[in-house]
């Protein structure tokens, strides 16, 4: 039996997740800016070829927790997948900042929009399993919540590396085409090593406790996987899982129309250049590392209900802020605004991250159904829906009001993507909440 007492084991875990953090930035982040800046293609089509991977992934998330749940091998059902999609998320991502310039418009929004489809099929792959091994490397609560806490610190990390160091290397390397390809290499590389880290590490430890996994007859398994329909519907019928993910998904549209309308908000509306996109992320994850200790400590006192309110309370404010200070706003107010936006950010991942594992544990462990991972797969499919739907929104929005990223050129639409609409998203979220009432386990329960 594993030793629940494993101090290496949460940070092992947890190195995946630099990498996963990075992988889930750098597009929202950088690739529409990159698109319509750089490769120069209309806002429009942009956002849609960045949108389209996603309604793909719908399928195969789900569809890669059903196959990892149903696989046997020696080597367990989660780690196979993990090592080939963190090397095959490497590569992809760099040919993904490698548009050729040459190319006509219709070839270039083809090869991302293909590019893209295939990057995110082989993040599909480790990112799935790598969310349901939290719940399976160890059989104690306390532990798997050590995995998801020292994982969202990771995970702020990658995404700080790559929302303020991306924009950085593309100025170091001279920006352009060049300087995006350049800042892709070197990330896919970091990307990749922290990924297979998690990899390698934490089989052991899976393996430890594989044989308390019940084993799914083959019969059984081709049936699943005739009717993923009926898998998918079984998933949004458990009422804790259903509500989970609702408010996630809402919430996180909200978080990827601010990340995608950034960089124009500060080139159009501050009239700062490009290398200051990275600075405002810095101070934005800044404030979430800063406060997630904190934040860790109050899911055992107010509960995380009540926790995941108050912090897209805060994230709601920074955003209005923004929206009152846009005509003159000052560095050091910026700089307030943009580290109470980071708070509000690290409570809206490390809560909801929190309850998924347990609840993936509590099914792992305590009931006859092992197929915890189609859970994690319809949680990851939700998450990159939000991510992409973000930018296609804000890509619309900037398409109806002419605006074109260059800086100087101030448009009202710029800030009501930036501000008003993830203010309004991130609050639907916490008024879904609101209506629980914390009437069931899910919320009840504090950590």
């Amino acid at each position: 039996m594993l030793r629940t007492d494993n101090r290496s084991l949460p940070f092992f875990y947890a190195s995946g997740s630099v990498g996963a953090g990075m992988f889930s930035a750098a597009p929202s982040v950088l690739l529409l800016y990159y698109l319509v800046a750089i490769v120069e293609l209309p806002p429009f089509f942009a956002s849609i070829v960045i949108f389209v991977p996603k309604v793909w992934d719908v399928i195969t998330d789900p569809l890669m927790g059903i196959i990892s749940d149903h696989t046997d091998s020696k080597y367990g059902r989660r780690h196979p997948y993990m090592m080939v999609g963190a090397i095959l998320t490497g590569v992809l991502f760099f040919l993904l900042f490698s548009v050729p310039s040459t190319w006509s418009d219709v070839a270039k929004l083809t090869y991302v929009c293909v590019t893209y489809i295939l990057c995110s099929t082989a993040y599909t792959a480790f990112i799935v399993p790598y969310v349901t091994l939290a719940s399976e490397v160890s059989n104690s609560s306390r532990t798997t919540r050590a995995c998801v806490a020292y994982r969202m610190w990771a995970a702020l990390l990658g995404i700080a590396v790559a929302s303020a160091g991306a924009p950085s290397l593309v100025g170091l390397f001279g920006g352009g085409y060049t300087g995006y390809s350049a800042m892709a290499a070197v990330l896919a590389v970091i990307m990749t090593s922290t990924m297979l880290v998690s990899v390698f590490k934490t089989y052991e430890f899976s393996r430890s406790l594989r044989p308390s996994v019940k084993k799914v007859e083959s019969g059984q398994s081709s049936s699943i996987f005739r009717n993923l329909i009926t898998q998918l519907q079984i998933i949004f019928s458990n009422q804790d899982f259903r509500w989970l993910a609702i408010c996630y998904f809402v919430q996180m549209c909200g978080v990827a129309s601010m990340s995608a309308a950034l960089p124009f908000y500060i080139t159009s509306v501050l009239i700062q250049p490009e290398g200051y996109v990275g600075y405002a992320f810095l101070a934005i994850l800044g404030g979430g590392i800063m406060a997630a200790p904190a934040i860790l400590r109050l899911t055992s006192v107010v509960g995380l209900q009540a926790l995941w309110i108050a912090s897209n309370t805060v994230f709601v404010s920074s955003c209005l802020l923004f929206m009152i200070w846009s005509d003159d706003l000052s560095v050091l107010t910026g700089i307030a605004c943009f580290l109470l936006m980071g708070v509000g950010f690290a409570g809206g991942q490390i809560v909801p991250f929190m309850r998924l594992a347990i609840f993936l544990q509590h099914r792992n462990f305590s009931t006859e159904d092992k197929t915890v991972a189609a859970f994690s797969g319809v949680w990851i499919a939700l998450e990159k829906m939000a991510l992409a739907m973000g930018p296609l929104i804000v890509g619309q929005i900037l398409a109806l009001t002419n605006v074109t990223a260059i800086a100087g050129e101030e448009n009202n639409g710029t800030v009501v993507a930036f501000s008003v609409l993830p203010a309004l998203l991130v609050a639907t979220s916490s008024a879904i909440l609101l209506t629980l009432k914390s009437r069931n386990e899910l919320w009840s329960v504090r950590s």
